[in-house]
């Protein structure tokens, strides 16, 4: 497949109950470092999306949490509430309501910025882990072989909508952004993505075995 693509960019968080002893991104670390093992973490299935990006960020930190697999966001944040697991991993849109209603407190993104939706939340650029960064993409590929110029065209049309106010207001409510990327851009995100992730499931012992 040859990738020509302008991608939307989802980050995930990791947040906790209000009484959880730790209140920034730093202190989290520093808990998780000093207690390895102790903590719960939902996520959204054994080696899916959410629990590559922990355990890329855990494997640099030197931190541990336990993972326990459910079947989605939403199936995270209702054992999460209900006490099952300690911490909430997973995308901001399922659990923004709840940390506006005061029920959770949100403590890293695995972005290297702070993000809007949640802007006292600590992000992997103040840990010095802007390099361990995941994101939950969407994006346009197109059939290899593609004519350059009708590539060109797909390409341009996608990157003209995502600048307009009416998508970005869209995008904003739902926590996500619109990356202008180009389909060498994407490309090199998607070889990224798989060879840190290789890494990650090869550490786990979660390789596909034949």
């Amino acid at each position: 497949m040859e990738k020509k693509v302008v991608s939307i960019s989802i980050r995930f968080v990791f947040c906790m109950k209000p009484g959880f002893p730790a209140a920034s991104g730093k202190e989290l670390m520093e808990l998780l470092r000093s207690q390895p093992g102790k903590y719960t973490y939902g996520n959204d299935g054994v080696a899916g999306a959410v629990q590559l990006a922990a355990e890329r960020v855990f494997g640099r930190a030197d931190a541990s949490m336990r993972p326990v697999p459910f079947g989605g966001a939403g199936e995270t944040v209702k054992n999460f509430l209900g006490g099952h697991v300690d911490v909430y991993g997973g995308t901001i849109p399922t659990i923004l309501e709840f940390v506006r209603a005061g029920q959770a407190k949100c403590l890293l993104v695995t972005a290297a910025q702070r993000v809007p939706a949640l802007p006292d939340t600590t992000s992997l650029g103040e840990l010095g882990l802007s390099d361990t960064a995941s994101e939950l993409w969407r994006g346009i590929i197109a059939p290899k072989g593609i004519p350059a110029q009708r590539a060109a065209v797909i390409e341009n049309a996608f990157r003209q909508a995502t600048r307009e106010p009416k998508f970005l207001e869209f995008e904003a409510s739902r926590s996500e952004a619109a990356v202008g990327r180009s389909g060498g851009e994407f490309a090199r995100l998607i070889h990224t993505e798989y060879e840190a992730n290789a890494a990650i499931l090869k550490r786990l012992g979660l390789q596909r075995k034949n």
